[in-house]
């Protein structure tokens, strides 16, 4: 399978938490995203999100069609200009290969007068000329095939060859008929081939290159003359999914508040357990902005919603300590202290476990910042997350370790030069063992063991 499925996987099987993970508690964002989990919110979440997706695609289109206008104004007027350069030139492959036999023509019609004129006049109209020579033969030899057979075939190519002849003498009368006396059309065609070579270079084509260069430039030029009314467009559909977005928002935060009083119920108790029975925990959230009905287009209205419409809802949450009586309720990362938020975050992380599905979870000194005196009610506490879960628990505190059901003591050794981690699993006398080296430093105290005895069988 590749890394990006196993890891995907993962997070389905395995949630650990790090010794510094509380601190995370102190951020909106993983205040909110606790609260969505408590309740079960990941999917109304998932579907506000798809709708904040789906409005930011339009809304980008839409700035983009604005940050571009001047752009898209000078590329107009531009494209104007070629396109009517280009449709004033009228390039065709065809067209050009006529225009250059017509310049050759042109450049060369006196010389063709004087020497197609005279050779004209010998096949047609000279004393003597070819045509009559030949007619006046195939007349000799035709009266001769009438009585000589063998005569008949020459006859008959002679005729074919006057034929011929006759239209080979009209066809270069006709084009030098058409051949102009004055240069006013060799001017005309001389500027229509220098327009086009003109063009040939700025477009750095060829002549069927310009062809195709019109027709594209023609289709941007509809494109973009029809982008106003698109924007309209744009902005029309930007409304409808604005609108469709408050409201999911709206359901989001109305589905937190309702599950807020039954969280800090659940955390209250958390709280008790872990040594915090005074303290008062409260959740308070503080909306991004009103939702203003309005042209969801404009600029400014498109900066604001954007701060509107945040990517976890409406709304941040913030949680509230009063760690004391007496005291008011302040934002728990002005309040709490490190021990505090870890056994703020274990109390959290029992209330959700009824909620999350992670089989799975690894605690890596979560204990940080707690003191031996609340060891056994971090312990217990743990106890009773594993009762939903599997749970995988890295202390140094020996009342929490007393806690488990399993024991495993990881150490490194080195041996030829590296280092090794070893995970030995423990039973019997070795957890005895462990408990009272974690005690005392050393397990062969007899007091050390007997504390360890006496934390084990309180479990």
């Amino acid at each position: 399978v590749t890394q990006r499925s196993m890891r995907e996987l993962s997070a389905m099987l395995v949630e650990i938490h790090g010794q510094h993970d509380h601190q995370r508690l102190f951020e909106p964002a993983e205040q909110l995203r606790l609260i969505d989990a408590f309740g079960g919110l990941e999917d109304v979440l998932a579907g506000y999100r798809e709708h904040r997706k789906r409005w930011l695609e339009l809304v980008e289109r839409i700035e983009s069609l604005e940050t571009g206008e001047a752009e898209r104004l000078q590329r107009l007027d531009l494209l104007r200009f070629q396109v009517e350069e280009l449709t004033q030139a009228d390039p065709s492959v065809e067209g050009h290969a006529a225009l250059l036999v017509e310049r050759d023509t042109l450049r060369h019609g006196e010389k063709l007068r004087e020497e197609l004129g005279a050779l004209s006049w010998r096949l047609a109209d000279a004393d003597g000329a070819a045509l009559e020579t030949v007619r006046q033969a195939e007349r000799i030899v035709t009266r001769w095939a009438d009585r000589i057979e063998d005569l008949a075939e020459p006859a008959g190519e002679l005729a074919e060859a006057g034929t011929h002849l006759e239209e080979a003498a009209v066809a270069i009368a006709r084009f030098l008929d058409g051949i102009p006396l004055d240069s006013s059309r060799l001017d005309e065609v001389e500027a229509r081939l220098d327009v086009l070579e003109r063009l040939q270079r700025k477009h750095r084509t060829d002549v069927r290159g310009l062809v195709e260069c019109r027709e594209r430039l023609e289709s941007e030029l509809s494109e973009l003359e029809g982008s106003v009314e698109g924007r309209d467009e744009l902005v029309a559909k930007a409304q409808l999914l604005r609108a469709a977005l408050a409201e999911s928002g709206r359901r989001l935060g109305k589905a937190r508040r309702a599950l807020t009083k039954k969280l800090t119920g659940e955390v209250h108790g958390g709280l008790e357990q872990l040594g915090l029975e005074r303290a008062r925990f409260s959740v308070e959230y503080i909306e991004n902005g009103p939702v203003r009905e309005g042209e969801a287009g404009r600029a400014a209205t498109l900066e604001s919603d954007r701060r509107l419409f945040g990517p976890q809802g409406l709304e941040h949450a913030e949680f509230l300590l009063a760690a004391n009586p007496g005291e008011d309720p302040q934002p728990l990362r002005a309040v709490a202290s490190g021990g505090e938020a870890a056994r703020i975050m274990l109390a959290l992380r029992g209330a959700l476990s009824v909620k999350r599905s992670t089989p799975t979870l690894v605690f890596d000194e979560v204990d940080a910042g707690v003191g031996g005196r609340l060891g056994p009610r971090v312990g217990a506490h743990l106890r009773g997350v594993g009762e939903h879960h599997q749970v995988l628990c890295v202390t140094h505190l020996p009342a929490i370790a007393a806690g488990a059901d399993q024991h495993l003591r990881v150490a490194k050794k080195v041996g030829k030069g590296r280092t090794r981690t070893e995970v030995t699993p423990l039973l019997g006398d070795s957890r005895v063992e462990e408990i009272a080296d974690m005690i005392a430093g050393g397990g062969e105290s007899e007091t050390a063991r007997a504390e360890a005895r006496r934390l084990l069988e309180g479990v």
